[in-house]
């Protein structure tokens, strides 16, 4: 018999998710996101980040000192197909690969202007340039997977 909070926290994690019906693509997490565009969930009195459940209930428990990893860089995706474990290393390493780790080279005042000159259709090449970081950077912030909180 299916224990209960297990019952429950499937239910919860259903109707924030939208699956595709294409297993290769993103399942987007639509229920409460931290600043960084992780969703949340509460299970047994403690937040938890959805894709880690997302794992939990469809792959199995997560060792200790072990993250659920993103293939995809989409921190809302609950897909366990675009899901890995990794040590805390293992994720800043492809973190650094895919040239994600670039919060700290731009400010908040610089992320506006970007998103603003973006919409006044300055081309991201161009503000690649200006700002001194990489393309994948300013397309992140432009589209919103990075500073969700700005």
């Amino acid at each position: 018999m299916m224990d209960i909070n297990k019952k429950s926290i499937e239910y919860r994690m259903k109707k924030n998710i939208i699956k595709t019906n294409n297993e290769n693509e993103c399942w987007e997490w639509i229920g409460r996101m931290n600043c960084d565009g992780y969703g949340g969930i509460t299970y047994k009195y403690k937040e938890e980040k959805s894709h880690r459940m997302a794992w939990m209930l469809q792959i199995g428990d997560i060792p200790a000192n072990m993250c659920v990893c993103h293939k995809c860089d989409n921190p809302s995706c609950c897909n366990p197909n675009h899901l890995f474990l990794g040590t805390h290393s293992d994720n800043m390493i492809d973190s650094l690969k895919k040239d994600r780790f670039a919060p700290a080279k731009l400010k908040i005042k610089q992320v506006l202007e970007i998103r603003q000159l973006y919409n006044n259709n300055v081309g991201i090449n161009e503000l690649k340039q200006k700002y001194n970081v990489s393309r994948n950077t300013i397309w992140r912030v432009v589209n919103n997977k990075t500073f969700t909180c700005v």
